[in-house]
């Protein structure tokens, strides 16, 4: 029954989104586990500027044969080649990134955010793991210049003997990154736009002139009184690029916003060098110059043997004042509103009326670039039976408005989402659930990694360290790319195995979560600013948050420390049909995916969306139970036609904040954890001013927010920079629990789960499958719960499967 159940489920996930023609081999579910399939092995890079470093020299079949038979992967990547070496600058001029472009920080700059994670003591770059090349001893064959006929010849020849050997390719669709450059062969009129601000002091009353900057698209003129803040549209004031102002008394500032091409770097990693992200006549013309070609010589192979795409590092990064020319026209259509006197706000404040500026700002960007380059060529996937994925630069980091603008709305549209793992371990953990979290919601039953560029060799004790948490984290799928030069390479069958057995498991299915943490997306939104002085060089890129900003802290406390599941709610998601009020719970609302929230969490933020307040509020008073950390929200995000409509909002957000924790949110707060209020219906608010894993578990308990998973003990590992971590997931009538344990200690304890279940021990390690012999038992409020020991060496991981 197990076997079938498992299976069953496993098929119906893989027919979904038609990833391949062929169904998967008719063993039972052990059987899989025990030597798992090629789709669920990791993939190499074989073809392409990365690929062709690593491999051996000889024929197309010998090296397909090492990565195959010896490495034991599943299946490997292909990309575009270059016969011509780069031949512009190997490196971009001082200064050209505003900030570090690297991942954690030992130590977090002045001014930033005491809840930005950093590297744990002792921590190593993952260049410190590498061995150095050898130098080969005779040079490699040049690669086929770029979509040459000499190209496709190749591709098909390894397309044709991966067939025969029933492996499993992806698709990669650049020579080097981000996408979108097509080899440095973008035209000019394509390429990416930013938005460019000049200003002047006037003093009024004068006639004024001015001749606009050219060249560049003209987004808005407005003059902004420097003492009341009082802002006039210009911008129908121009004419044959000249403006003639009337200026009222008092100082102005005019301010002229304009629209430019970006100027390209001429180094062999030039972000700026790509297609305009957000412009549908750019991507297009990438779709046909790169994704056309392909699909009239090897769409044959799609949906079969090619089962997915792979873009790479699409977004915002490496400039924050990415734009498009048709910025204005979907504002308009989102707001029904002018953008022009709202322009101020990306720079400096305007008053009132900053922050919900900044947002409306801000997620037009998030929107237009979402309906983009992702959507685009994810379109032109479901018409050539391939699925689309890839990924968009920081989707892990803390800050998106100067990265990919909102990782949830970036994915919306792929088949399957896509992290990107890469620097020193731990980088991007606390945040990779944003990816995985956004695919529950939409119950897309695969999330990607392109990872191994962090941990190689494959198979050492930093790659299992990095992949179990990635599992835990929701991620079902890896992938390698860039990888490092290495001599010790590829691991072993046991390391390709492992990892195929916990995508076996784990794609797919219902993962159980039952608390939510709202995405603070609006607060992000509206501490952001061009420019900002206190945005230092010394930090990161994503790292420019509010001080109080904790939503990643706190999502890395309930793994970690507190051992229990969440899922991270856009205030969209919230919004939407698919969240319902359901008793005192929340439920998401899948035909696969859906979960059940009985307990939601209001992390750090100063500004909410009042819609998505009030349907929490709706919540509270049906008998839900609401956690607030760090900061009380007392601003509202809407933007309002009339400006007197601001201070109303901000008040009902201040009103609701008061009803539900008795709390003045506008005045400070003494640290600690405030009393526990209780309306008529049993719902419970409680505020928590500085949070820590010890507090949060505490107060879930005094809330009686039960555990679906419990340990003896609570065991909170930390040596090695690693943790202790559970993910429950059910198949059909089977649940799956995975446990991992990445820190250097062993993990010795009693887990405790709901319901009465027969446990059984599914080693990934070694494909065996044991019954628990010692279980127990109990019943508590009427509840029936199963206990079994659990005994997890350092840097391991395990399955305990029910068979009922």
């Amino acid at each position: 029954m197990l076997d079938r159940l498992l299976l069953t489920v496993s098929l119906a996930t893989l027919s979904a989104i038609s990833l391949w023609a062929q169904p998967v081999a008719k063993k039972t579910a052990r059987e899989q586990f025990k030597n798992p399939a090629y789709e669920y092995r990791p993939s190499f890079p074989f073809q392409g500027a990365a690929g062709a470093k690593y491999t051996e020299t000889g024929t197309v079949e010998s090296q397909l044969n090492n990565i195959y038979d010896n490495f034991g992967f599943g299946g490997i990547i292909v990309a575009p080649t270059d016969s011509k070496p780069f031949s512009g600058k190997a490196n971009a001029e001082p200064g050209y990134m505003k900030h570090i472009g690297s991942g954690l920080q030992a130590t977090n700059p002045a001014g930033a955010s005491p809840w930005l994670m950093t590297l744990f003591p002792g921590a190593k770059s993952y260049r410190e793991y590498l061995s150095p090349v050898s130098k080969a001893s005779t040079p490699p064959a040049p690669l086929p210049a770029y979509l040459s006929r000499e190209y496709f010849d190749q591709l098909k020849k390894i397309l044709a003997y991966s067939k025969e050997r029933g492996r499993k390719v992806i698709f990669y669709d650049e020579v080097g990154y981000p996408s979108g450059i097509a080899n440095y062969t973008t035209p000019e009129k394509f390429n990416r736009k930013l938005l460019e601000k000049s200003e002047e002091v006037v003093a009024g009353p004068q006639v004024y002139r001015k001749q606009l900057p050219t060249p560049g698209v003209l987004m808005a003129v407005v003059a902004m009184n420097s003492q009341s803040l009082e802002r006039i549209d210009l911008t129908p004031q121009v004419t044959n690029n000249t403006l003639v102002w009337n200026a009222p008394a008092g100082n102005w500032k005019v301010m002229v916003f304009t629209c430019v091409t970006a100027k390209r770097v001429g180094s062999e990693l030039d972000y700026r060098a790509g297609t305009d992200y957000m412009d549908p006549e750019a991507v297009n013309w990438f779709i046909d110059k790169v994704y056309e070609p392909h699909a009239r010589e090897i769409g044959s192979y799609f949906g079969n043997t090619i089962i997915q795409t792979f873009f790479d590092d699409v977004g915002i990064f490496d400039e924050e004042r990415t734009w498009t020319p048709k910025f204005n026209e979907k504002f308009k259509q989102r707001f029904g509103l002018n953008p022009a006197t709202y322009y101020p706000a990306l720079w400096e404040s305007i008053g009132p009326e900053t922050d919900a500026a900044r947002i409306a700002l801000f997620d037009t960007r998030a929107e237009l670039l979402a309906d983009g380059f992702p959507k685009l060529v994810t379109d032109w996937g479901k018409r050539n039976n391939i699925a689309v994925s890839g990924h968009c630069p920081g989707n892990y980091d803390p800050q998106p408005v100067d990265m990919n603008g909102d990782p949830f709305k970036f994915y919306r549209a792929q088949p399957i989402p896509m992290v990107d793992v890469i620097f020193s371990y731990p980088t991007g953990r606390d945040g990779f659930k944003l990816v995985s979290d956004g695919a529950d919601f939409y119950d897309k039953p695969i999330v990607a990694a392109e990872t191994f560029n962090t941990f190689s060799p494959a198979g050492k004790t930093i790659g299992y360290r990095r992949i179990m948490e990635l599992y835990a984290r929701g991620i079902n799928r890896l992938m390698g790319s860039g990888l490092p030069q290495t001599d010790a390479l590829g691991g072993t069958k046991t390391f390709a195995e492992w990892v195929g057995r916990h995508s076996m498991l784990l794609q797919g299915g219902r993962r159980v979560s039952d608390i939510a943490l709202f995405y603070p997306i609006a607060d992000l939104e509206a501490f952001y600013q061009f420019d900002a002085p206190a945005y230092t060089k010394d930090m990161r890129w994503g790292s420019f948050v509010p001080y109080d900003n904790d939503f990643l802290a706190i999502g890395e406390m309930l793994l970690g420390e507190v051992h229990r599941d969440f899922t991270f709610l856009h205030p969209d998601f919230l919004l939407s049909d698919k969240i319902t009020l359901k008793g005192p719970a929340l439920a998401l609302n899948n035909k696969v995916n859906s979960q059940t929230y009985k307990a939601l969490i209001l992390p750090g933020q100063r500004v909410i969306s009042l819609k998505a307040l009030q349907k929490i509020k709706a919540y509270y008073d049906q008998g839900g139970v609401v956690v607030a950390t760090s900061q009380l929200p007392t601003t509202a995000a809407e933007l309002v036609a009339d400006s007197r409509d601001i201070n109303a909002n901000n008040e009902k957000v201040q009103a609701i904040i008061n009803d539900m924790f008795g709390i003045d949110p506008t005045k400070p707060r003494p640290d600690g954890v405030s009393a526990i209020r209780t309306n008529k219906k049993q719902g419970k608010a409680v505020f928590i001013r500085k949070p820590d894993g010890r507090i949060v578990s505490a107060t879930l308990a005094q809330l009686n927010v039960r555990a679906d998973v419990a340990f003896d003990g609570n065991p909170s590992p930390t040596s090695g920079g690693g943790m202790f971590s559970c993910l429950h997931k059910k198949k059909g009538k089977q649940d799956i629990y995975y446990f991992a344990n990445s820190s250097d200690d062993a993990v010795k304890t009693v887990a405790e789960v709901e319901g009465r279940i027969r446990p059984e021990l599914w080693d990934p390690a070694t494909g065996e499958t044991t019954r628990i012999e010692q279980v127990d038992y109990l019943k508590k409020n009427g509840q029936t719960y199963t206990r079994f020991p659990l005994r997890l060496k350092a840097v391991t991981s395990t399955f305990v499967v029910s068979n009922k």
